[in-house]
């Protein structure tokens, strides 16, 4: 067996978030010299005081040339009670892909924030990130969904959507940094926002198709901008136009 080639791969599960605990089953699955071989891995996610469960079906093969082995990619299925079972097949490209976690949050209906590396660009190929979601609602004829890509390019600014509305955590620099790169991996976060004199609490989901970060209270509905939040984003809007304005001599 491949000692380097183990160490590699052991790094490569606990950076996509599968821990440690494959490590003996995979030492199996490359001393037994088979050309192909499968690993299973169960992870478990609380949501709203209930758990999601994920099988995760991890696919490795052998080289037709060394003795090394390659993950290439896996599969995960989502069980949540009392609804169908959600599948998607996540390819790793050069030991990088989508973690455990981030899996979990696409099959679940939500938006995530990925680092991809432009193919054929040599050793060190040049890293862009883009907003990934699965269309859940289709399939093809492999049985996966299909993806949709919003790119820098697609126009979603994550910071500039959150600050169309009047949620306090904006304002502080620590709690701003952990709201957005929450959202970033998928998550879906309490926070506060401001309506008149009161606070109330609501849960935040990126929705980079509409450029837009949706607001949902308590009771699962989503809610609306209100007029005070309109009256701020219409002031926001303005002050560039303003500013372009007194560049181009206009009073």
């Amino acid at each position: 067996m491949n000692e380097r080639n183990l160490e590699y791969l052991q790094e490569r599960l606990y950076f996509h978030g599968f821990g440690n605990q494959l490590e003996e089953a995979l030492k199996k699955g490359m001393n037994s010299q088979k050309d192909h071989f499968e690993l299973n891995f169960k992870g478990k996610f609380e949501r709203d005081n209930k758990n999601d469960i994920v099988d995760y079906k991890l696919h490795f093969s052998k080289s037709s040339t060394t003795d090394r082995y390659f993950w290439n990619h896996y599969q995960a299925t989502l069980h949540r009670q009392g609804e169908p079972d959600r599948s998607q097949e996540f390819h790793i490209q050069k030991g990088n892909g989508i973690s455990a976690r981030k899996a979990y949050q696409l099959l679940s209906g939500n938006a995530i924030y990925q680092r991809y590396f432009k193919s054929g660009a040599g050793e060190k190929p040049e890293a862009f990130h883009s907003w990934v979601t699965l269309d859940l609602k289709q399939k093809n004829q492999y049985g996966n969904h299909p993806w949709n890509y919003y790119n820098q390019a697609y126009g979603f600014d994550l910071e500039k959507a959150l600050k169309k509305h009047a949620l306090p955590a904006m304002q502080n620099q620590e709690s701003r940094t952990k709201l957005l790169e929450q959202l970033q991996r998928g998550e879906t976060p309490k926070t506060k926002l401001k309506q008149g004199n009161q606070e109330i609490t609501i849960t935040l989901k990126a929705d980079p198709r509409f450029k837009q970060v949706r607001l949902i209270d308590e009771t699962g509905k989503a809610l609306k901008m209100g007029q005070s939040e309109k009256k701020k984003q219409a002031q926001q809007e303005e002050i560039p136009k303003k500013r372009r304005g007194r560049k181009a001599g206009v009073r």
